[in-house]
């Protein structure tokens, strides 16, 4: 069974409940630092892996497992030279995961750049900016991903090393365009991060054939990340308001335009005005295999809120959700899941988190936690100086 290692992004917690939703049946997990996690696998596809996930931003194969005494500057050398013909120029990487502390690992560098040198191969030493985790970016702009480069990651585990060649990074320029390039964006009411939408579609653990809705759908964020992650039998988005779905609307037509999202994906999409508090009205009951939302986060914040304000909204939240979790509950399959995000407001003067504990309980939802056994006890989404913190709840039927 070969050895596989990930990479998550700024959001590592949520990243690795979003891993184990997609492949919750990898071996012998083990870890390096928060960021890194190495893994036994017979049947991973690193390709695959990269287009599914949102959390995660370098995937990889590990090529060597030993201890640091053990660990000869030779042996990596060798490993990173046989992919390479005689007098071929090498770049490669060396990020240590786990610990930086180590003066072995540190000095192993410049030791293989003179190792290559002595056996023919020019080389350059390609670093992090900052001495930091070279980048997913960097990594593609340099061609690391392709022979005769490497990008070496290194594992400190215990007493085990593990060194591992990256094989793939994430596309940050696709996301970047289904983010930034779109044509309608609302950033007056909050965008939601294509990533946290793709990791929410994958928390959700939807099949090929599912019928998956958002309620909430805004410009439809939700919409395109399920259309690229699952082949649904439909994907239906609903909001209480026209322009936003007349924003979702202009958004799938750009997707088709630009060859993000084919015409049978596009065709399998429903998009219609409605009142979540009323959707069953319109959507049959018992008829839907995952609802991925975001929902209504209240006005947008400047920081300088009073407490009042704070509380008023709160209360607007909890009271929107009593009533369309109510509404969800009708249309939900019994087996089905709910992924959904609750506020936390962080201003100035306090920190106030949206609490739909009573609502789930009166209704019969269980909150999941897809990564509880490696200590991932909630799932969370914030950037640094934002106002909200997002709080991801998966949600199932008792």
């Amino acid at each position: 069974m070969n050895q596989y290692f990930t990479i998550f992004g700024i959001q590592p917690e949520l990243s690795l409940a979003e891993l184990l939703s997609v492949e919750p049946n990898l071996k012998n997990l083990r870890f390096a630092g928060s960021k890194a996690v190495v893994f036994e696998s017979e049947a991973w596809d690193s390709s695959a892996m990269m287009e599914r996930l949102g959390g995660t931003v370098k995937l990889g194969q590990i090529v060597l497992d030993t201890t640091l005494n053990a660990l000869d500057i030779e042996q990596v050398t060798k490993l990173i030279s046989a992919q390479s013909d005689q007098n071929k120029k090498i770049q490669f990487g060396w990020t240590v995961f786990g610990t930086k502390q180590n003066q072995k690992l540190e000095n192993f560098p410049l030791k293989i750049k003179k190792v290559l040198k002595s056996l023919g191969f020019p080389s350059r030493w390609v670093t992090g900016e900052n001495s930091q985790e070279l980048s997913p970016a960097a990594v593609a702009k340099c061609k690391l991903t392709e022979k005769p480069n490497a990008d070496v990651c290194v594992f400190v585990i215990k007493d085990r090393v593990l060194i591992g060649f990256t094989s793939n990074v994430q596309d940050a320029d696709a996301w970047s365009l289904r983010d930034y390039g779109r044509p309608c964006r609302d950033d007056a009411n909050g965008m939601l991060p294509p990533k946290l939408a793709r990791m929410m579609v994958n928390l959700s653990q939807a099949k090929d054939k599912a019928v998956i809705i958002d309620p909430f759908c805004g410009s439809g964020t939700i919409l395109m990340e399920a259309g690229l992650t699952v082949e649904a039998n439909k994907i239906i988005g609903s909001d209480i308001s026209e322009k936003q779905i007349e924003d979702t609307k202009k958004n799938l037509a750009w997707l088709e335009e630009k060859n993000i999202l084919n015409a049978k994906a596009i065709s399998n999409m429903e998009v219609f005005t409605a009142d979540a508090r009323k959707i069953s009205e319109t959507i049959k009951p018992e008829s839907v295999d995952a609802i991925v939302t975001e929902g209504w986060l209240g006005p947008a914040l400047h920081g300088h809120e009073s407490p009042a304000q704070i509380k008023k909204n709160t209360e607007q939240i909890q009271a929107l959700w009593a009533d369309s979790l109510k509404e969800l509950k009708k249309i939900l399959k019994p087996q089905g899941k709910a992924v959904i995000i609750v506020p936390e407001f962080k201003t100035a003067s306090l920190a106030t988190k949206v609490d739909i504990t009573r609502t789930l309980q009166e209704l019969g939802f269980e909150v999941i936690k897809p990564a509880e056994e490696w200590g991932v006890s909630s799932l969370s989404y914030a950037r640094p100086n934002q106002f909200i913190t997002r709080h991801i709840l998966v949600l199932g039927l008792k």
